[in-house]
């Protein structure tokens, strides 16, 4: 809205605004009678090299007036929110607000360092090298000369928004960390209340530390931080109440504590996703924790990573539309000029969001956020796919909008939706909300019964696509939809069930079965799963194809295969003297759990029930088993005996608990659970007593990370304890669990058993995965995928669990077209139109198992020229890996050796 405009003409285009928004998304509580900008829009924020357009080559480079087709264009693209690359320029401002956006002047940390000011003093009483730059954090007259100063008088006018802060200490450049100065010193009340002299600077942090007082004075520098930069906010919003702030590189800190109210939420630009995986994982953040903190939080990163310098399955817009609509916007920073390509991307991404919330806008701005309503159960219970099911549920009042994304890029999902958490005794109608189109239990009727809903609604998914259901109570309203607006629940019946697949299970269906005749006594060394064909009669016969578990001589490349299924078979594992196996058994989405002799026969069905039961781990002792059930409707943790008898709900909490693991003693079970929205590591005596997280949330722990020559403190990305952690495995001698966690990236995180200490082992490597202990528990394995910007790699590493050294087992590039090596610059221009076309395919690693005796390594991957999965071996202190051509399978093998 233009700053020009007369105060009649502002107040009628506001109310023409708010009539149109509530038009399209409803009515909201507000307790001014008004509804925010940021919750009348998905917020696509607009930031980058803005000198790319200047006028001449005089203009400031940071700062400048920009032609007015250049916001004409973003506009048109759907751009929300225009961020100055740096500084305040009113003209642009002006121009911004013309054209119906958001306008945020820009100042980067480096900014901070003007001329005069404390110094900051370091722990060893010296002021820091770049007296400049680093200055006292406790320096407010520093603070207001860099955050206020330069914005206040484009405040009071109408023209600044919002601003924002780019957090990132370029250059080395930065802020002061724990200052030691006589100011800092002199007023820590503890100091003040002990009477004494004031100690020389270079006494002062070792008079501290000789009173155990280091927390305190950390802790009151933090609240006195808060209180200066609260002193610093509430001057510039005495100009304008409804200025917001937003941050690039912090998550959260004493300063986005202190911009932060309700009114006026503190905005997130999350720099994890800056480098994206070549699945673009923009779920796996601290986007929960941040919003129950009540900030917007926005994903985003490098616009060429989404536009050629990376492979991408996922095309910008996808991108862009799953961010936005899944959080509260995108942000893309660009360092190449706008072009068409890059303003297509955004304006179709525009289109798919406007619709979305044309249609369910009222529950994604205004309803609860919850990511426990609803019980996912992916139907074939490949263990990839059914992680690739992100779901959240939108309440607001009685209705409930459940949005289910597949995020997997390649393969088409079929997925039971259970409603475990709806009250009993309602009748309920379930809307596909974008569609209008009345999801039926039996084909004839859209009413569903409270036990309809829990046994599940079965919903298909396209690759990459996601689905709106609006659950909605009846009440006493006679409902009746004409047929042709019913959609059944997609439940099939051609596989079949357990007893029949189990009796037909050794038949051999054409083909040559001579590989099946090998003796037993074969010293067979690995037992992997294998999706090939059946061997049905016929020309199209080896079109279908089933999986089977199999056995496999290392040496010797011959082995059984043990079982095989028109159906779905995972989680081979054997028993800890080698004798059983177990695995399960998926069909009609329903796991069961079976147990087998090591050579295929007495196969038994444990699990035996209507539910669906996963993931079996065996107890060291082999007397019980542990597995995952979805049979209350939520997914939780339960043991049974090893013959199956004896179930019980061991554990778990509200919403996905997944990924059980025995501590090597027995003692415990640890497994992931995502009470709190984001997943993090739990653990439980091994009769479900004591239940709680392994990063206590009551006392301070030591966090560390290694660096290529050191072992480091860090502070946590969040406060209170809250980490990102998934996958479970305890070292051999059960002192510590080894999970994947998020910091600039997937990385391996050690934790102590005790909760006493967390240690960040990779700081930089991405997309880590599938990780395993060396039977000596000093060294872990894993897979990783597509590095920084100057490759697009993956393979297999091996790390040391306490120093960080490392080193690449396997290191392979991506097939398909790649011109240009695919580096940051000089890659060619096919690439730049964001369509992840034409398909770089990163090779996959995936399973990776140490051998008993810490020799050998084994894995699954896709890296034969052919495209399909076999089981390697390597040499754990390096070499060429070696196929088993036996393993041929067109879907990644799980893998377990066999224990000595």
């Amino acid at each position: 809205m233009s700053a020009s405009c007369s105060p009649s003409e502002i107040a009628r285009k506001t109310m023409s605004l708010i009539i149109l928004t509530l038009a399209v998304i409803g009515p909201a509580p507000s307790a001014h009678g008004e509804i925010p900008w940021w919750k009348q829009e998905k917020i696509r924020f607009m930031w980058g090299k803005w000198t790319l357009f200047r006028l001449a080559e005089n203009v400031d480079g940071h700062s400048c007036k920009l032609p007015r087709e250049v916001f004409r264009n973003i506009a048109q693209a759907g751009g929300t929110v225009f961020a100055e690359l740096s500084g305040y320029q009113p003209s642009n401002a002006r121009i911004v607000h013309e054209l119906g956006m958001y306008y945020f002047a820009t100042t980067f940390l480096d900014v901070a360092g003007m001329p005069g000011g404390r110094r900051w003093v370091m722990a060893n009483g010296e002021e820091h090298a770049s007296s400049e730059q680093f200055k006292c954090p406790l320096d407010e007259s520093s603070y207001e000369k860099w955050i206020v100063e330069p914005h206040l008088q484009g405040v009071r006018d109408g023209l600044i928004d919002g601003i924002h802060f780019d957090w990132e200490g370029y250059g080395g450049r930065g802020e002061g960390g724990i200052c030691y100065c006589d100011y800092c010193f002199s007023t820590f009340p503890d100091f003040k209340m002990s009477g004494a002299t004031l100690p020389r600077k270079s006494e002062r942090h070792r008079w501290l530390t000789k009173r155990n007082l280091m927390q305190n004075y950390e802790e009151n520098r933090s609240r006195r931080r808060v209180a200066m930069f609260t002193r610093l906010r509430e001057k510039l919003q005495a100009a304008n109440p409804h200025l917001l702030f937003s941050s690039y590189n912090m998550l959260v800190s004493d300063f986005s504590e202190a911009m932060h109210l309700p009114e006026a939420p503190f905005i997130v630009l999350d720099a994890r996703h800056y480098y994206n995986h070549h699945r673009q994982p923009w779920w796996e953040s601290y986007g929960g924790w941040l919003r129950r903190q009540g900030y917007l939080y926005i994903p985003g990163g490098w616009t060429n990573a989404l536009f050629g310098a990376q492979a991408s399955d996922v095309s910008a817009a996808r991108w862009i539309y799953e961010a936005s609509i899944n959080e509260d916007g995108c942000w893309l920073w660009f360092e190449r000029e706008l072009d068409d390509e890059i303003l297509r991307a955004y304006a179709t991404a525009d289109r798919q969001i406007k619709a979305t919330v044309n249609k369910v806008g009222k529950f994604l701005f205004h309803g609860k956020r919850d990511g426990n309503f609803a019980t996912a159960v992916e139907w074939t219970g490949r263990p990839e796919l059914e992680q690739a099911i992100i779901h959240q549920t939108h309440h607001l009042e009685d209705q409930h909008l459940v949005h289910v994304n597949n995020v997997d890029v390649d393969w088409p999902l079929r997925v039971r939706l259970r409603f475990p958490r709806l009250p009993a005794g309602e009748r309920w109608t379930v809307v596909d909300a974008l569609s209008d189109l009345f999801y039926s239990p039996d084909g004839m009727t859209a009413l569903w019964s409270r036990d309809d809903l829990l046994s599940g609604l079965v919903v298909t998914l396209e690759p990459r696509s996601d689905l709106f259901l609006r659950v909605s109570p009846t009440g006493d309203k006679h409902v009746t939809i004409e047929p042709s607006k019913l959609v059944p629940s997609r439940e099939f019946d051609c596989l079949p069930d357990h007893a029949v697949a189990s009796e037909e299970a050794f038949k051999v269906y054409g083909g040559d079965p001579t590989e099946d005749r090998i003796s037993s006594a074969v010293p067979h060394q690995l037992v992997y799963t294998a999706t090939e064909p059946m061997g049905f009669d016929g020309a199209e016969g080896s079109l279908t194809i089933g999986n089977a578990v199999r056995a496999v001589d290392v040496k010797w490349q011959i082995g059984p295969r043990l079982r095989q299924l028109r159906g779905h078979l995972w989680s081979p594992r054997y028993s800890p003297d080698g004798k059983r196996i177990t695995f399960v058994h998926d069909a009609g989405g329903r796991g069961q759990i079976y147990v087998m002799s090591y050579n295929g026969t007495d196969a038994t069905n444990l699990s035996a029930n209507a539910f669906c039961d996963r993931s079996p781990v065996w107890s060291p002792d082999g007397q019980t088993i542990a597995f995952m059930s979805d049979r209350t409707g939520d997914w939780d943790i339960y043991v049974m005996d090893m013959d199956g008898r004896n179930q019980r709900r061991l554990a778990g909490n509200t919403g996905l608990d997944r990924a059980p693991a025995w501590s090597p003693d027995g003692q415990y079970l640890a497994w992931e659970s995502h009470v709190s929205i984001m997943p993090d590591i739990w653990k439980c005596r091994a009769d479900g007593s004591d239940a709680r997280p392994v990063i206590p949330r009551d006392r301070p722990i030591a966090i560390k990370a290694t660096t290529q020559r050191d072992v480091v403190d860090v502070q946590p990305l969040v406060r209170g304890n809250d980490f990102y952690l998934t996958d479970p495995i305890w070292s051999p001698d059960g002192t510590r669990i080894a999970g994947v966690g998020l910091s600039g990236s997937r990385m391996v995180y050690v934790l102590a058993a005790d909760g006493s200490s967390v240690l960040q082992v990779i700081p930089s490597l991405p997309y880590v995965n599938h990780l395993c202990w060396s039977p000596d528990g000093d060294y872990l394995a894993g897979t990783w995928a597509c590095g920084p910007q100057e490759t697009e790699r993956s393979g297999i590493f091996v790390v040391h669990a306490e120093n960080g050294d490392r080193r690449f087992l396997v290191d392979v590039t991506p097939s398909g077209p790649r011109l240009g090596g695919a580096r940051r610059h000089g890659i060619m221009s096919w690439y730049s139109h964001g369509s992840a076309r034409p398909r770089r395919v990163v090779k996959t690693f995936a399973f990776v198992a140490w051998s008993p005796d810490g020799e050998e390594l084994a894995f699954s991957s896709d890296m034969a020229d052919s495209g399909a999965f076999y089981v390697y071996t390597i040499p754990s202190e390096g070499g060429e890996p070696s196929r088993l051509d036996l393993t041929k399978s067109a879907w990644p093998q799980q893998i377990m050796w066999r224990p000595r």
